[in-house]
């Protein structure tokens, strides 16, 4: 005995189902094949492949043929199962072993497949011999050393639908023969004469004729009479009397008898049917013989005298409707051939499938070039074979149709017959078409989906176990022990895997098994192991109850994983987020997480603190968020957050700074947010998440700074006013009197004067513009004529610099001059500062996307990477040697940085240590 997953080298075992576990649990030891582990690897891969198929395959191998088979095995094995698993083929099916031999011996010695379709087997299924019809393909098993150890048998059983053609056909012969007699005695004479020729479903008939009396007579038999004839006529007068079909099962043989009616009472005779003893009687069977004896009651009533036409065609509508009933259930197209003028007639089916009008007929060419090429010379001699008498008439082949009306290629198999008066003439050659084109394609679909399984089941590497809770037995693979850090040949039950789980988890681990055999459901557990060389490892484990018949626990099958590196990488987030968590705690951030898709609110509790809010209840966003900001700052950051969130505009970045007023406590306070919006591929919104700090106090420090800057610079600009008057006065007496060292000292404390009172002017804008006091004041100009003005302006008074400005297009703007213009003094400012003396300063402008732009170049000392995200943060000033020797605050750029963003522009630079700056600036061109 295996039993399921012993070690690897059973692994091609997995799967399968019933026959899996069959397979699994079988004692090959005692076969041929020998024991599983010895297996050849192309008998292993072949067992596999067998197993886990959708689709009946068996795998022979062995000095016998030993029998493996699948589930889809099941049905064709019938009551043989599971008795012939693992059976030598001769002893399996000893019925059909002479038949199968020649076939076997075929492939060994060609060593490539045998394959074919609807071929006959005798097989015993259900306690008789039976007829069964199988499409099939025998492959050999070849090995490594190009040995053939097996033979791969992939089969189909069409044994339905070949009894349904072969009815079909028959059908019809008697369904064209209705009319055929126009005497009573020549039809009760003729008409089993269909039976003469096709015996394999019925293959002894008998017709009696009954008087009004209620005697009958013999009047035709086709094949051997049987010699129960005593017996058989002794039910005749049951059979009259019921008017209904009977089943007799005789001694050495069963039949059916058909009643044969006239009208509502009327028995006019009784058709016999002898049962072919090797094709199982079922619904399918029954309904054939008497559609038979319908068809003969139909001619028999239609010979007896045309005063009864009328019931007689209803008849014969009645009958043809069943044989395309017939036809229809099997899904086929039919056709008759006539050789003289080579034309095809047939149902709707065939001339939809050919392409052609209905009922116009389809010749023989027409035909032909709807046939694929390579299909045409294989249908044209299996057309003309079919047509001489000396090879019976039979017809059969496979072809493709390509209709232009349809895009894909129609598989279809034609079965006929011709048949020859007694000059060996061709009076009749009729037959069906199949589309087995969807049968083609599974079987293509089963072969790649084969290929797949195979491996994915190579790919897999779950250790599997199977305990038995009373006893303790445990049987596992090699992978299950690897999991436990053990040899895969070691000896192992469930006190062992207790012993190496650790204490903490074994009432864990207790209680979820006794809970999963409870309740029958499958459970789930992650539990620590130390392994035999000490290490600590972590197990997780799956597992279903199995019960017997009378509901009691027989095992638990299931799987393990070592999930050791899982676990350790969730230990590691686990203790990321807890520092993370910490660092929000002491930097006092809160955090916001906003679902757009599904409008939910997450903030954590610092944030709802900053919004006066203490309630744990669901927060909305017009309401907590936009309603929480103060009156005066409520439009700005509405429009902000819409900015926010288009990604075209913003990229999904958020800076901002504003009041709110406390929801439940009314106390105002300052916040500064930032944060990142998350988009879909099509710019939609889907998160808004961030982080919020309270600013309150350096915020207040700042208001208090300002208000003295801004009184100190109002208390120092009417003295410094009045001061450089005097100077000035004093100065022109200086020159009158050629005092020019005198005029000198005054000119460095006027030139003194000045920079004290640009420095003033600048902290009183920026008192103006954080006041809302700086507004703006466009009008529509040419920005060429601003950067001409403000470089003339600035060559008076530089002279250690060239300033150099690139011609350009005109670029007309809608803007504040004045205000543009301190920004381009800003920037040609610090570029002359930051340069060395004899540099040249270059000012470009232009147009980009609706956008004007300047930059604004120079050759100088150049920026880090460092400085240059704080450059245009107010009072921040780069920090080095060179800088120390050059006055300022910091606040320029800060000051140019607000005005262009009150233009709604953008300003940055671009710049690398000792290779100097480009400051550049855009704002919209159009006016509004």
């Amino acid at each position: 005995m295996f039993p399921d997953f012993l070690d690897n080298k059973l692994q091609f075992m997995c799967g399968g189902g019933e026959t899996g576990s069959l397979v699994r649990n079988y004692n090959w030891k005692e076969t041929s094949l020998g024991d599983p582990h010895e297996w050849p690897e192309c008998i292993r891969t072949a067992v596999s492949i067998c197993l886990n198929s959708a689709f009946p395959n068996s795998v022979y191998c062995g000095d016998e043929f030993n029998l493996i088979y699948n589930d889809g095995y099941i049905q064709i094995a019938g009551n043989n199962h599971p008795d012939i698993l693992g059976m030598p083929r001769y002893r399996a099916w000893p019925e059909s072993w002479k038949q199968t031999q020649v076939l076997f011996e075929q492939v060994i010695s060609s060593r490539s497949a045998v394959n074919a379709v609807d071929e006959l087997f005798l097989l015993n299924r259900y306690g008789f011999i039976e007829q069964a019809y199988f499409n099939y393909t025998l492959s050999p098993i070849i090995d490594a050393a190009g040995k053939v150890c097996g033979i791969f048998n992939s089969l189909l059983e069409t044994t339905d639908r070949v009894l349904a053609e072969r009815r079909a056909v028959l059908l019809k012969q008697f369904k064209s023969g209705s009319a055929k007699f126009d005497k009573l005695d020549s039809a009760f004479e003729g008409v089993l004469e269909p039976l003469q020729r096709e015996r394999r479903d019925i293959p002894f008939a008998a017709l009696y004729e009954t008087d009004k009396h209620g005697g009958f007579r013999l009047k035709q038999v086709t094949g051997e009479l049987i010699t129960e004839t005593d017996k058989l006529e002794s039910a005749l007068p049951e059979i009259i009397a019921c008017r209904k079909p009977l089943f007799l099962k005789l001694e050495n043989n069963n039949v059916f008898l058909v009643p044969l009616t006239q009208g509502e009472s009327q028995v006019m005779g009784v058709f016999v049917a002898g049962l072919n003893s090797q094709i199982y009687f079922d619904d399918n069977y029954r309904l054939f013989l008497e559609n038979i004896g319908f068809l003969i009651n139909t001619t028999i009533s239609y010979s007896s005298g045309l005063e009864k036409d009328r019931i007689i065609s209803d008849q014969i509508k009645y009958s043809e409707d069943q044989f395309q009933f017939a036809v229809d259930a099997a899904g086929l197209a039919t056709w008759d051939f006539k050789a003289g003028s080579q034309l095809f007639t047939g149902n709707r089916r065939l001339y939809t499938w050919f392409g052609y009008p209905e009922g116009n007929g389809i010749t023989l060419h027409q035909a032909l070039s709807r046939i694929a090429a390579a299909d045409r010379p294989g249908v044209e001699k299996a057309l003309n074979d079919a047509l001489k008498f000396e090879t019976g008439g039979y017809y059969r082949i496979e072809y493709y149709i390509l209709n232009p009306a349809h895009p894909e290629p129609r598989l279809v198999r034609t079965t006929g017959r011709a048949l020859f008066n007694d000059k060996n003439e061709v009076t009749r050659f009729s037959g069906t078409l199949q589309d087995i084109t969807a049968e083609r394609n599974t079987l293509l679909v089963l072969e790649e989906t084969n290929n797949r399984l195979q491996i994915a089941l190579e790919a897999g590497s779950l250790g599997s176990y199977e305990l038995e809770p009373k006893t303790g037995k445990m049987l596992c693979t090699a992978q299950f022990l690897a999991n436990l850090g053990r040899p895969a040949d070691d000896s192992f039950a469930y006190k062992d895997l207790i012993s190496q789980i650790l204490p903490d988890y074994h009432q864990l681990v207790s209680d979820t098994i006794q809970k999963a055999i409870a309740k029958n459901q499958i459970y789930e557990i992650e539990y620590a192991v130390r392994w035999p060389d000490g290490t600590l490892h972590w197990i997780e484990a799956y597992g279903k109850p199995q019960y017997d018949d009378k509901g009691d626990i027989l095992k638990i099958v299931g799987v393990t994983q070592d999930v050791t590196e899982h676990i350790s990488d969730r230990k590691e987030l686990e203790r990321a987020y807890e520092q993370a968590r910490l660092s929000r705690e002491a930097a006092q951030f809160g955090t916001f997480d906003h679902d757009l898709v599904n409008s939910r609110m997450e903030w954590d509790e610092r944030c709802r603190q900053m919004f006066g809010i203490t309630h744990k209840r669901p927060l909305n966003m017009e309401k907590d968020l936009i309603g929480g900001i103060h009156e005066d700052d409520r439009e700005r950051m509405t429009g902000l957050i819409k900015h926010t969130l288009d990604q075209e505009k913003s990229n999904g970045d958020y800076d901002a700074e504003y009041r709110t007023i406390g929801a439940e406590d009314g106390k105002t306070r300052w916040i500064r947010a930032k944060g990142k919006v998350f988009f879909n591929e099509y710019g939609v919104p889907l998160r808004f998440i961030g982080a919020v700090l309270d600013i309150t106090a350096q915020k207040e420090n700042e208001i208090r700074k300002n208000d003295f800057i801004s009184m100190v610079s109002h208390e120092l600009k009417t003295p410094l006013t009045s001061l450089k008057a005097h100077v000035q006065v004093l100065n022109r007496k200086a020159r009158i009197h050629n005092d020019n060292y005198t005029s000198a000292s005054l000119d460095k404390v006027e030139l003194q004067i000045g920079k004290m009172s640009t420095m003033i002017n600048s902290f009183l804008s920026v008192d103006r513009l954080e006041s809302g006091q700086i507004h703006l004041d466009k009008s529509e100009f040419l920005l060429n004529d601003l950067i001409l003005q403000q470089i003339e302006e600035a060559s008076i008074i530089v002279s250690s610099h060239r300033l150099f400005f690139e011609p350009s297009i005109p670029v007309k703007v809608y803007a504040d001059f004045e205000k543009l213009g301190q920004v381009l003094t800003n920037l040609i400012s610090n570029a002359v500062k930051y340069s060395p003396q004899g540099g040249v300063i270059t000012i470009q402008c232009g147009l980009n996307a609706g956008q004007a732009f300047v930059r604004v170049s120079d050759t100088g000392i150049g920026i880090s990477k460092r400085d240059i995200g704080h450059l245009f943060d107010r009072f921040y000033r780069v920090e080095g040697n060179y800088t120390k020797q050059i006055s300022g605050f910091g606040i320029g750029l800060y000051l140019a940085a607000e005005i262009v963003r009150r233009h709604d522009g953008k300003i940055w630079v671009e710049s690398e240590k000792g290779l100097g700056s480009t400051f550049s600036f855009s704002i919209p061109q159009s006016a509004p």
